[in-house]
Parts: structure tokens; sequence; C-alpha cells
């Protein structure tokens, strides 16, 4: 499952907010949520389920 990183950060400034702020509407931290953006790192089922609710979108919009 390959994740959408960039979808991620552009939904992110869309909402007004920074990686710290998304990382702690998470329980992440701001690095985790960098690496994220960056495709350095994958995720969890279950992070991709709060990212995408906290971001108004859908898991299959995150992934492809």
């Amino acid at each position: 499952m390959k994740i959408k990183g960039s979808y991620i950060k552009e939904l992110r400034k869309r909402n007004n907010l920074t990686q710290k702020e998304l990382g702690n509407l998470l329980d992440i931290s701001e690095s985790m949520i960098c690496k994220i953006e960056s495709g350095e790192r994958l995720t969890s089922i279950l992070n991709l389920k709060k990212i995408a609710k906290s971001l108004s979108t859908t898991m299959d919009d995150l992934v492809g």
C-alpha cells in the first residue's frame, strides 16, 4: 500500500494545520508526520484512519 504523502501535506495545509498540530490531533510526533508526507515512512491503518478523519477525507483518497 502506497500512501500519498504529498496529498496528505496538501490537505493539511488546506486545513491550516502545521505538522505539529496534526501530530497532536493524532497523538503522533511531528517528525512522523514529516516522514509520512515525504514518503520516508509508512504508517499503520489506525493512523491512516485518524489522518483521513482529521483532514475530512477517506482512506481511499490517501492511498494509491
